[in-house]
C-alpha cells in the first residue's frame, strides 16, 4: 500500500502524479505556488508526527506540537535555532557548531534540506539518523525524514523509526554524567 509522504493518506497506484511525487493531491496543491493561502502553522499542526519549518539558513521558523513533544522543548526553545541545536545533535555542541563541523558534511538531514532548498525537489522517507547527546552518553536515533520546499522555507518531517542505539565509547574516554 502506498501512502502520502506527508499526511499518510492512501495513494492511488494508478495515478502517476501521486507516484512520482509521493504526495496526495491535497498536499501537492498546498506545497505548490497555486495553493490557497493557508497558515503554515495550521497546515503542519494537523500532522501527528514531528514537523519543523526551516528558513533558507536552516533556522526553525515553525514547529508543530508533535515536534515540540519529540524534542521536549517549547516554541521559544525551538524557533530561531538550527536543526542540530533543536535535536541536541552531539556534533552541534562542537566549537564550530551546527552545520559547520566535519560530521555535518555526512548528515543526511542537512544534505536533504539543502538539496530540496536548492533544487526544489522533495525528498520522501529518506533513511537518516541523528547522534544525540543524552545523560547516558551519545545515542544514535534512526529516523525517516521527508522534505519539501514551500516558498523560501523547507518543511522537514521527522519520524523516529526505532529505539536509540548507544554508540561505543572509545577506550579511555569517560562518559558524561
Amino acid at each position: 500500500m502506498l501512502v502520502c509522504a506527508w499526511c499518510t493518506k492512501t495513494l492511488d497506484p494508478r495515478d502517476p502524479s501521486q507516484l512520482s511525487h509521493g504526495m496526495c493531491e491535497d498536499c501537492r496543491t498546498f506545497f505548490s505556488d497555486r495553493a490557497e493561502p493557508t497558515a503554515l502553522a495550521d497546515f503542519i499542526g494537523q500532522f501527528a508526527f514531528p514537523v519543523l519549518v526551516l528558513d533558507s539558513n536552516g533556522v526553525a521558523v515553525e514547529a508543530n506540537e508533535s515536534a515540540q513533544e519529540f524534542v521536549r522543548k517549547s516554541p521559544f526553545e525551538i524557533l530561531g535555532k538550527l536543526k542540530g541545536e533543536i535535536l541536541e545533535c552531539a556534533h552541534a555542541r562542537l566549537p564550530k557548531g551546527c552545520g559547520r563541523t566535519i560530521h555535518c558534511e555526512a548528515c543526511t538531514i542537512r544534505s536533504s534540506v539543502m538539496e530540496t532548498h536548492l533544487s526544489g525537489r522533495p525528498m520522501a522517507d529518506v533513511d537518516a539518523y541523528q547522534d544525540l547527546e543524552t545523560p547516558e552518553g551519545t545515542r544514535r536515533v534512526p529516523l525517516k525524514i521527508s522534505t519539501v520546499r514551500h516558498g523560501d522555507c523547507i518543511v522537514l518531517k521527522i519520524v523516529p523509526v526505532s529505539q536509540a542505539i548507544p554508540l561505543p565509547v572509545p577506550a579511555g574516554t569517560a562518559r558524561k554524567r
